[in-house]
């Protein structure tokens, strides 16, 4: 990465928190953890992450689809 824009951005201090401790988690400083997620999110998604995400929906349209049980 040799062409670098330098920017100043701002985050809410729960976001600030939950990116550190994953930068933390993953050996990272902030700055890396917050390239990797923003290159990984144009990333086309996998065919497996594909299918996982329609079961999760529709295991979601089932649920809201269906009434619930009558309590005892």
């Amino acid at each position: 990465m040799t062409d670098l824009h330098r920017s100043q951005y701002r985050l809410p201090a729960a976001l600030y928190e939950k990116l550190q401790a994953a930068a933390d988690a993953a050996g990272r400083s902030l700055n890396a953890e917050l390239v990797h997620r923003l290159e990984a999110s144009f990333q086309p998604a996998s065919s497996s992450q594909a299918e996982l995400q329609e079961l999760i929906e529709q295991a979601v349209r089932r649920a809201l689809a269906t009434p619930p049980a009558p309590s005892a």
